[in-house]
C-alpha cells in the first residue's frame, strides 16, 4: 500500500473519531462549546461597538448559524478526505464518487444513531440526508478525480 494511501486512510479515521467525539457530547455541553466559539467571534467583530447585553443578543441570534456552519464544514472536510483517499487507489472515477457517497452516507447514519443515545441529542433523518450529500458534493465539485 502506498504511503499516501496510508496517510489519507489515517486522516479519514481521525476525522471519524473527531465527529464521534463531537457527537458524544451531551446537548448542553455541545451548545456551550458552540456558544463559546460564537462569543469569541462576536467579541472580535464587535469589540467596543456593542454593550454586553447587545453582544448576548447577537450571540443568541448567530449561534445556530455557527453550529450549522461547523457541521457543514466538518462534513465537507470529511468528503474531501474520503475522496482523496480513494484517489490513491486504482478505481474508476464513477466508482470513486459512489464510494465517497456511500462512506459519507453510512457515516452520517451511524453518527445520527449514535446521537440518539446521547442525553439531549436526537437522531434526525434530515441531518443524515444533509450530511450525506455535503460530503460527496463538496468533493465532487472542488477536487478533480485523478
Amino acid at each position: 500500500m502506498k504511503k499516501t494511501s496510508i496517510l489519507f486512510i489515517t486522516l479519514t479515521i481521525v476525522w471519524m473519531i473527531l465527529i464521534f467525539c463531537f457527537s458524544n457530547q451531551p446537548s448542553d455541553e455541545s451548545k456551550n462549546t458552540s456558544s463559546d466559539v460564537t462569543r469569541k467571534i462576536v467579541n472580535i467583530i464587535y469589540q467596543d461597538t456593542l454593550s454586553e447585553q447587545e453582544k448576548e443578543l447577537k450571540i443568541e441570534k448567530i449561534d445556530p448559524i455557527i453550529r450549522k456552519l461547523a457541521h457543514y464544514t466538518i462534513y465537507t472536510i470529511g468528503g474531501i478526505i474520503i475522496g482523496l483517499t480513494l484517489t490513491t487507489f486504482e478505481i474508476q472515477t464513477k466508482k470513486k464518487i459512489l464510494i465517497t457517497q456511500a462512506i459519507g452516507s453510512i457515516y452520517a447514519i451511524t453518527d445520527e444513531i449514535h446521537q440518539y443515545f446521547i442525553p439531549g441529542r436526537s437522531c434526525q433523518i434530515k441531518d443524515i440526508l444533509i450530511d450525506s450529500f455535503r460530503s460527496v458534493y463538496r468533493y465532487n465539485n472542488n477536487i478533480a478525480f485523478t
